[in-house]
């Protein structure tokens, strides 16, 4: 969490930088994003262009709002946005044979967005569709023996760093996981962490952010 939180870090489009100032009870967390929620135009922009990470977007405020306290008026910013960030998980959920990692992605945004945000319109039919979506995305993603099918062991350890933060939120909002991708979790967590007894230190699942967090 060291170092200088410039402009330029703070413009990162996933917002990992917003977690890390939060925790650190930094009040730059709540000035960066009042700041790119005052320039950002829904649907527009580089921000926008590839939709899984709307959802990595939609973890990391997650994360940050349950470290700091932000006014009201920003919340409800923050809602409307996540808001369009929904929508646009759902409308551009990807469908082909290779696509499965993404789709778990767009799932964990749509149940993390609707649970962090109860306010938004259909918001318990968005996560109630993540969760319906994890049910059978997250067993696509692995081996009955817990390995990853598109055999790309760091993918699979993002993968399923965001299905544990998926599972944390509906658990602590009392809602349930499907049995079918906690199950797939445990079976893929069991996997890396066999490989990285054999072959060097694999991150844990839920110990390393993922890319372009700081």
């Amino acid at each position: 969490l060291q170092g200088d939180w410039s402009s330029d870090v703070c413009s990162s489009d996933l917002h990992g930088w917003f977690p890390a100032l939060a925790f650190a009870q930094d009040p730059r967390a709540v000035e960066h994003l009042d700041t790119w929620l005052r320039h950002d135009i829904p649907g527009t922009g580089v921000a926008w262009a590839h939709a899984s990470d709307l959802a990595i977007r939609l973890v990391h405020w997650h994360a940050g709002l349950s470290w700091i306290a932000v006014p009201d008026p920003l919340r409800a910013a923050l809602a409307g946005s996540a808001t369009w960030h929904c929508e646009h998980l759902h409308t551009r959920l990807p469908t082909g044979a290779t696509d499965g990692a993404r789709r778990v992605t767009h799932f964990v945004g749509m149940v993390v967005g609707g649970l962090t945000f109860p306010s938004m319109p259909d918001a318990r039919r968005t996560w109630s569709e993540g969760l319906a979506g994890l049910r059978f995305a997250v067993p696509d993603e692995v081996f009955p023996d817990g390995t990853p099918r598109d055999e790309a062991p760091v993918r699979l350890a993002e993968t399923l760093w965001l299905v544990a933060i998926a599972r944390a939120v509906a658990r602590a909002n009392g809602v349930g996981f499907p049995a079918e991708a906690e199950g797939a979790l445990a079976r893929g967590a069991r996997f890396l962490e066999r490989l990285a007894a054999d072959l060097g230190p694999l991150p844990l699942v839920g110990e390393a952010p993922l890319r372009d967090v700081l």
